[in-house]
């Protein structure tokens, strides 16, 4: 998916905000790392996360999802990857 990109250059413990220029904004996000063979759900808090300490290079997903105002019915959904090398 990635192939033929490179990764941003961050340092360790770096904080990345995650933001869409769209109005209006999703009602729900989820950011995941990908390990292995598995998929670790990334914690964040006011649109920011952190990149771990040990360098390396970190693969990530990020979901987005807008609901109608009831929560019912879904307005549409994003999802993008990217990675990081902690240098």
């Amino acid at each position: 998916m990635l192939q033929g990109e490179t990764p941003t250059v961050v340092t360790p413990g770096a904080k990345i905000r995650i933001s869409f220029n769209y109005r209006p904004a999703p009602t729900q996000l989820s950011i995941q790392k990908f390990q292995d063979v598995k998929t670790v759900e990334v914690p964040f808090k006011e649109g920011y996360f952190n990149v771990p300490e040990e360098k390396g290079v970190y693969y990530y997903g990020i979901s987005a999802f807008w609901k109608s105002d009831d929560g019912i019915n879904s307005e549409g959904d994003t999802t993008l990857v990217f990675f990081v090398e902690v240098q």
